[in-house]
């Protein structure tokens, strides 16, 4: 469990460049992702992201705010928020996320680097005639407003359309 959150909180692999690797984004239609390469012990990064009054959080699960955090078989990291969640802002029909990282060095040098990610798919809104179960997996129902979770998968669902996060870690929203 503090593996967990320490991960969450300090993430560390030995890829450099990696953040300038436009691949590594990944635009859905009610969300955006970031993979980030394998764990290793070579360069420690603490990854945080601004709010829209450009306050700094530490990035984590977080299902009010529409984040999560999980691995892929690889070992390599994916972070992803719901364009409707507490970091995405909508800028002329672009989705963009700020992230800070804090780089540090193993001579003790401290990079500090600061990302925009952008996407500009839309969400799918509730009116679209894709149908809300088309975004529920793995044997998931939603029942009315309420949230289910089931197998690692929380529904979320909003005011505008159901959101759908996948982790090893799940939160309960109540209604």
């Amino acid at each position: 469990m503090m593996l967990w959150y320490w991960v969450t909180q300090c993430l560390v692999w030995a890829v450099h460049g990696y953040w300038e690797n436009p691949s590594l984004i990944k635009c859905g239609a009610i969300d955006m992702q970031f993979t980030l390469p394998s764990l290793f012990q070579d360069v420690a990064f603490s990854l945080t992201v601004l709010d829209g009054n450009g306050r700094s959080h530490y990035f984590h699960n977080d299902s009010m705010c529409g984040t999560w955090v999980g691995n892929e078989p690889d070992g390599s990291v994916v972070i992803g928020s719901s364009y409707e969640g507490c970091y995405v802002q909508e800028k002329h029909g672009v989705y963009v996320m700020i992230f800070n990282v804090k780089e540090l060095l193993h001579n003790g040098q401290i990079w500090n680097h600061r990302k925009e990610l952008r996407c500009t798919s839309k969400p799918v809104s509730r009116e679209s005639t894709t149908s809300t179960a088309t975004w529920l997996t793995d044997a998931v129902v939603a029942v009315g407003i309420l949230a289910t979770i089931f197998a690692g998968v929380v529904i979320w669902k909003s005011h505008r359309n159901p959101t759908v996060f996948k982790g090893t870690k799940a939160t309960l929203l109540k209604a």
